[in-house]
């Protein structure tokens, strides 16, 4: 194989980049579009067929659009944000995560052990192992404040000082099923003059709380007891 690449570079010209794996590749591509923007002269075409003004010499004020295009923040996706508050459990790899997302299990329902050890034993590879006896110690770990705090802070804009404010008002359960309003949530200070704020308080709310079949019955529940 590593002959085969050489080939590619000494015969055909064409580049070959390495990286160690799925994650140093994805490091790399974003480097290489950096560091492509910052060669001077600028490597980009002058007056782009959308947008009018190239990067190179001449293409006019500012880099033009096309410059920007390139600059311009991208969002990440909401299956990748839900592969980090998965992986921020301690033992879970992307790997695992795919097993609970692709079983149609929420992260809540880890951090609320209404996942069973049983069934987080059960949870089977594409080679056919399953996750077996470290099932016991996912099942612990998820339960833990540390492992809630590291969930918490992996969702954007809060960092691990507002997770813990967060946990010292609420428990992960009641946010988890939906006895934490979004508004309480917005109204928590972080500090005398801030506060946790709607965008945040939304993020949570959209991360963690169950939205799935295990969510009507808990809503059920809340309803029978204030009826009683």
């Amino acid at each position: 194989m590593r002959a085969h690449l050489d080939h590619l570079i000494l015969r055909d010209n064409i580049h070959v980049i390495h990286s160690r794996n799925i994650k140093h590749t994805v490091f790399r591509l974003f480097e290489l579009i950096k560091n492509f923007l910052s060669v001077k002269p600028s490597m980009l075409p002058i007056g782009t067929k959308e947008g009018g003004e190239g990067g190179g010499k001449g293409g006019g004020k500012g880099g033009g659009k096309g410059v920007a295009k390139l600059k311009k923040k991208i969002q990440p996706s909401e299956i990748r944000e839900t592969y980090k508050l998965w992986c921020a459990v301690p033992g879970i790899t992307e790997k695992t995560a795919a097993l609970f997302i692709n079983a149609g299990y929420q992260i809540g329902e880890l951090l609320t052990q209404k996942i069973s050890k049983d069934v987080i034993f059960g949870l089977k590879y594409d080679n056919g192992y399953v996750i077996g006896k470290r099932s016991e110690k996912l099942w612990i770990n998820g339960k833990k404040r540390i492992t809630h705090i590291r969930v918490l802070s992996s969702i954007q804009g809060i960092t691990k000082t507002t997770a813990e404010l967060i946990l010292d008002k609420f428990g992960i359960c009641d946010i988890v099923e939906g006895r934490v309003q979004e508004k309480t949530l917005s109204d928590l200070k972080r500090t005398e003059l801030r506060r946790l704020g709607p965008v945040i308080a939304a993020r949570i709310i959209k991360s963690l709380r169950l939205t799935n079949h295990e969510q009507g019955l808990i809503q059920a529940e809340q309803e029978e007891q204030e009826q009683e």
